[in-house]
């Protein structure tokens, strides 16, 4: 399996794809062994944190 680079570009796409989860803006068919809201919430809070994190690192 090739790996895909989480560039700071696709960290904020799956932040705001995740804000738009989390605001039902986006319709998700859950099966039962579909992710919950909080890991939802769990992985906006994750990407949002390693885009800050690269962000402060490139400005220092």
């Amino acid at each position: 399996m090739a790996r895909t680079l989480l560039t700071k570009r696709r960290l904020r796409a799956i932040v705001e794809a995740l804000d738009a989860r989390l605001a039902g803006e986006i319709d998700i068919i859950d099966e039962p062994d579909s992710p919950e809201i909080h890991d939802y919430e769990a992985a906006r809070d994750w990407a949002e944190d390693e885009l800050c994190r690269r962000e402060s690192a490139q400005s220092s």
